[in-house]
């Protein structure tokens, strides 16, 4: 399936709650099957940037080990913790975002799913008026900041 077609597939939510909603702290979980998941979204002052705010997002696999698979399990994770960034985005209003995606290289390829965070990054972006850049780029990550 082309990565076009994977991001247009996106559109099957898993109920979510949020754990807490706090003026420095937003933290959900959701369960899908077995599987558990954790979504932070946690402001930072980034001191090489002049003490300018941000707001991290991370999610994480709580009960499974969180690898590529070719189940659909991944897009109602992906779609999910878009649809929680989203309805933090309206809600707070934050100008810096930031998220990072682990990378894996087998011969210069990225074997991991940074290509389609890319893309879902830059559409995410477009869509609730951030410029995106991309940071920090190494061999085994990436650091994306999205500004308004």
């Amino acid at each position: 399936m082309k990565i076009l077609n994977i991001i247009e597939s996106l559109n099957t939510q898993i109920p979510y709650r949020w754990i807490i909603q706090s003026d420095k702290n937003w933290w959900g979980e959701f369960t899908i099957g077995a599987n558990e998941y954790f979504v932070e979204i946690s402001e930072y002052l980034d001191g090489d940037d002049g003490d300018k705010a941000y707001w991290n997002i991370g999610f994480e696999a709580l009960t499974s080990k969180y690898e590529l698979t070719d189940n659909k399990e991944e897009f109602k994770v992906f779609s999910t913790v878009i649809k929680m960034i989203e309805e933090f985005v309206i809600k707070v209003k934050p100008a810096r975002l930031t998220f990072s995606g682990d990378k894996k290289t087998m011969g210069g390829r990225e074997t991991s799913r940074v290509s389609l965070y890319r893309r879902m990054v830059n559409r995410f972006g477009k869509r609730h008026g951030y410029k995106v850049r991309e940071s920090n780029k190494s061999n085994i990550s990436v650091k994306f900041v999205l500004e308004r």
